[in-house]
C-alpha cells in the first residue's frame, strides 16, 4: 500500500515538472520592466570634471558622489550622453505644454543635487525658510524662481537646464516614467499617496543615476525661459532656451500631480515670483555654465 502511494507521488511530481518545461523564476515584482532597448546601462567611468574645494568627495560604490560642504547637499556626477528629449506628437498624446518634437541632444558631464534643495539645507544658506510643509528634512516649498537663483548664487550652484534635468530624470531610459511606462508608487510621492502634503526627500527609491524624487514631491525649476518651440531650436551640445518670456520652466509634478502629468516628458511653467506649496528646486553644478 505504501509503495503505492509513493509511485502515484512520484508520478504526479513528474507531471508538474514537465509541464514546467521552459519556464522561469520572475524577479519580485513581476518581470523585469527595464529589460529591452530602453534599459538604463551602467555608467561606464567617469572623468574627474574640475570642481571648487565646496566639493568633497565621498566613498560610495557604485556612482561618483560629492557633498557640497556649504550646504551639506549631497550630488551625483552624471556622464557625457545623448538622449531625446520631448515626446512625438500623437493622437493619444498630444503637444500640451509643447513637449514635441522629440528631439535628440548632447548633455555634457555635470552634477546634480541626489534630491531636492531641503529645508534644511536653504534655512543654513539664506537664513529664512519659506515652506508651508515646515521640516528641515522635506524639500524647500513655496520658492520662486527669483528665490531660487539666489540660493544658487549664494553658493557657487546653478538651477539645471531644461535639458540637463530630463536627462537626469530618464537616467537612461526611454519610458513614459524613469523606471517604466506604469506608474510605481515605490519611486514617487503623488497624488494617490502622498496625503496632500510633502515628504523627507530621498524616502522613495532612486533612479538609475542615483538620484531621488525627480518625480513627484514638489515641481522644480529649470533655468530656463518657457518657449513653444524650445525643442525646434535645440541643438548642439548643452542646449538652453534662450527665448523672452515671462515664465520659466518648472518639471516632474509635484504631491498633488496626478499620474498622467507625471510623465517624463511633461513641462510646465510661471511666473519668476510666484510661490506655490508645490513648487521648490534641486541645484546642480554644470562646469560649461559656471564660469
Amino acid at each position: 500500500m505504501h509503495r503505492r502511494i509513493l509511485q502515484l507521488v512520484l508520478l504526479f511530481a513528474a507531471i508538474l515538472a514537465s509541464s514546467c518545461d521552459g519556464c522561469r523564476e520572475e524577479p519580485p515584482g513581476g518581470p523585469d520592466e527595464n529589460s529591452g532597448p530602453n534599459a538604463a546601462q551602467p555608467i561606464a567611468p567617469i572623468p574627474d570634471l574640475p570642481l571648487p574645494e565646496a566639493f568633497k568627495r565621498r566613498d560610495d560604490p557604485k556612482f561618483k558622489v560629492y557633498v557640497h560642504e556649504p550646504t551639506g547637499l549631497e550630488f551625483v556626477q552624471l556622464p557625457e550622453g545623448e538622449y531625446y528629449i520631448g515626446v512625438e506628437q500623437t493622437d493619444q498624446i498630444r503637444t500640451m505644454h509643447a513637449n514635441a518634437p522629440r528631439t535628440k541632444v548632447r548633455v555634457s558631464s555635470f552634477l546634480i543635487c541626489r534630491t531636492e534643495c531641503t529645508q534644511r539645507a536653504f534655512q543654513k544658506l539664506m537664513q529664512y525658510n519659506p515652506s508651508q510643509f515646515v521640516d528641515p528634512e522635506k524639500p524647500v516649498d513655496s520658492v520662486s524662481y527669483n528665490a531660487a537663483q539666489d540660493f544658487c548664487r549664494a553658493s557657487g550652484l546653478n538651477l539645471p537646464s531644461e535639458a540637463e534635468w530630463e536627462y537626469s530624470a530618464r537616467a537612461g531610459s526611454g519610458f513614459d516614467y524613469p523606471w517604466g511606462n506604469a506608474m510605481d508608487e515605490s519611486h514617487t510621492w503623488y497624488c494617490d499617496n502622498s496625503g496632500n502634503e510633502t515628504h523627507a526627500v530621498g524616502s522613495k527609491q532612486p533612479n538609475a543615476f542615483g538620484v531621488f524624487d525627480m518625480i513627484g514631491n514638489v515641481f522644480e525649476w529649470c533655468v530656463d525661459p518657457y518657449s513653444q518651440n524650445a525643442y525646434q531650436k535645440f541643438a548642439g551640445v548643452d542646449p538652453v532656451c534662450v527665448a523672452e518670456s515671462d515664465t520659466f520652466i518648472l518639471r516632474g509634478g509635484s504631491y498633488a500631480s496626478c499620474a498622467e502629468y507625471l510623465k517624463v516628458y511633461r513641462r510646465a511653467a510661471n511666473e519668476p515670483d510666484v510661490k506655490s506649496p508645490g513648487t521648490g528646486f534641486r541645484p546642480a553644478y554644470s562646469p560649461i555654465r559656471i564660469r
